[in-house]
């Protein structure tokens, strides 16, 4: 349809995308802070693959180049950290992705996929569906809330083609947080499980989501929809964790501290972290998600997108690890018997 934005293409998911659009030979332009680090995108810009304007969410000046000659916009920019501060969850997810939208349609950008979160729901016992209240229950799904408002606001009030996109929890190579945090923590053999790691999550493989984005791109029917994304099958935290725990060539998981005195914690961790103005230990942050079951219903985007989860959690977990063995010092040999694990593996 024309030139691409991708905002957050430095990013996790972002840079994911980036790579699929490129070799599907998409134009594409990314926005990108003086700081960010370029480097899972260095090879597309060392091409001429992709078109990059330096600029700031939060400076409509740069949004301004940046939706020049765009006919599509994936917004996948975002705050996720937790341990922020209410204020730049909404300086970002909010306020500048508002100015966006508001641009965007001043520059008559015709699509818009947003990556929202299936956070923003009420988890339950019962598979999640599009149906289901949206609950939030922490400051970063209720500005993921907040954007899908403005979103739709502008589908409806200005003719914006938007389509939101609400994955599960995103996993694979280069993802910042929960699996590195996972793998940090079980080499350790300091893992918490909440009572016995039986609640479900359900982990989506990160070009499973570009997969749905591209389609959401491209069907025409999608548009003014919601689509929940994810795997077709959702596993106890204990599974997740002792598989991971397999692939590192470690021994399974043993211990394991009820919700409430794993609530306990993490709120006096909380607390000491403000008091002493230092960073929250990564995971405390997420015990509520950890006790709680993630199920959901996909039925929406494979009737509509024709979406389709292609990777499995043991094979799309085995990529992963084995990305982190090869492009960081996550994993620590001398508590790992990885290189062993992987001798017998196919990749």
């Amino acid at each position: 349809m024309g030139k691409i934005l991708v905002t957050g293409g430095t990013g996790f998911l972002g840079s994911h995308l980036i790579d699929r659009l490129v070799r599907e030979g998409e134009k594409v332009r990314v926005l990108i802070r003086p700081t960010s680090s370029l480097k899972y995108i260095s090879d597309h810009i060392k091409n001429n693959s992709v078109e990059i304007v330096t600029g700031d969410l939060t400076d409509p000046e740069s949004l301004k180049i940046a939706c020049q000659q765009i006919s599509a916009i994936f917004h996948t920019a975002a705050v996720i950290d937790l341990s922020k501060s209410k204020e730049t969850f909404e300086a970002i997810n909010i306020d500048a992705l508002d100015n966006l939208v508001e641009i965007a349609c001043n520059h008559r950008v015709r699509r818009f996929i947003y990556v929202s979160t299936i956070g923003s729901y009420k988890w339950q016992q019962s598979p999640i569906d599009e149906n289901v209240e949206q609950q939030p229950s922490n400051i970063y799904e209720l500005s993921k809330l907040e954007g899908e408002n403005i979103v739709m606001r502008a589908h409806r009030n200005r003719g914006l083609e938007a389509v939101i996109i609400e994955p599960s929890a995103i996993y694979g190579p280069r993802a910042r947080i929960v699996v590195p945090e996972m793998l940090w923590y079980i080499q350790r053999s300091w893992m918490p499980m909440i009572d016995g790691g039986q609640k479900r999550l359900n982990m989506v493989y990160v070009t499973d989501v570009v997969d749905s984005l591209l389609l959401a791109y491209r069907k025409q029917e999608a548009t003014g929809e919601r689509f929940i994304i994810g795997s077709d099958e959702s596993y106890t935290y204990k599974e997740i964790l002792d598989t991971l725990a397999e692939i590192l060539g470690l021994q399974p998981l043993r211990w394991s501290i009820p919700y409430d005195i794993a609530k306990f914690i993490s709120t006096l961790i909380g607390y000491f972290s403000k008091l002493f103005n230092i960073d929250t230990l990564p995971l405390w942050n997420y015990i509520d998600y950890m006790a709680t079951d993630l199920v959901i219903n996909i039925e929406k985007a494979e009737s509509i997108l024709g979406y389709k989860p292609r990777v499995k959690l043991y094979e799309g977990l085995i990529n992963t690890v084995n990305w982190f063995a090869m492009n960081t010092n996550l994993i620590c040999p001398e508590k790992s018997g990885l290189m062993v694990t992987y001798e017998h593996r196919t990749l």
